[in-house]
């Protein structure tokens, strides 16, 4: 159609001025159609220029620093309660995930132990929260193994909740009442495994007897 070809970009970047809605439909069918191909040269492409692509990226954030930060604040205003449930699920899907916001957490800790000082004053009622959230969780966690158990001794099963860990196999590493505050569940339940459940006046007798 256009023999001089910058009379032809000339016309093609106003029939995109004009038409841009088309000119995105026609991007995204074209898109869909092929979308291995495209996504394909991307990983292609950022293969080769990692390193370009984080200059770029660096350069564009210290450019637009500002805008940057007053978009992403006012987007977390708006949409917190959904990014805070998400942030939850995955933490508790994906070790991986756990295992390093602990990490950055007690690196954080290490470097700003002024700032931890600080930070705790300021919270003080929300760690206190956050910690009886904690402690909850994990007696549930202990509650419901004890559901549908019953003692060892007598066969009591009316109230599980009241029933006690009594150690039998393996050695004891620590006492499981004292292990729901700051052990993990694989680790609790491991401890247990290596126990009976024994209602409390089978468990003093048990321990009575021992001692005489």
């Amino acid at each position: 159609m256009y023999k001089d070809k910058e009379k032809k970009r000339a016309w093609e970047n106003k029939y995109q001025r004009d038409n841009p809605e088309k000119i995105r439909e026609m991007r995204k069918r074209s898109y869909q159609k092929n979308k291995h191909k495209y996504v394909k040269r991307e990983k292609e492409y950022r293969k080769k220029n990692k390193d370009k692509i984080k200059a770029y990226r660096k350069e564009h954030y210290l450019r637009e620093k500002d805008e940057i930060s007053a978009w992403k604040k006012d987007y977390y205003q708006k949409n917190k309660d959904e990014i805070s449930e998400k942030a939850k699920e995955r933490y508790q899907k994906y070790e991986d995930v756990r295992e390093r916001a602990r990490l950055r957490a007690k690196n954080w800790r290490n470097k700003n132990p002024e700032k931890q000082k600080e930070y705790r004053k300021k919270k003080k009622e929300h760690i206190k929260e956050h910690k009886r959230g904690y402690y909850e969780l994990k007696a549930k966690f202990v509650l419901d193994y004890k559901k549908d158990k019953c003692c060892a001794n007598c066969g009591y099963k009316e109230h599980t909740e009241i029933l006690q860990f009594h150690h039998t196999k393996g050695d004891k590493s620590f006492s499981v009442g004292s292990g729901i505050g700051n052990k993990k569940n694989e680790i609790i339940k491991t401890e247990m495994d290596k126990c009976i459940l024994l209602c409390p006046n089978c468990h003093f007798l048990l321990h009575s007897h021992k001692k005489v």
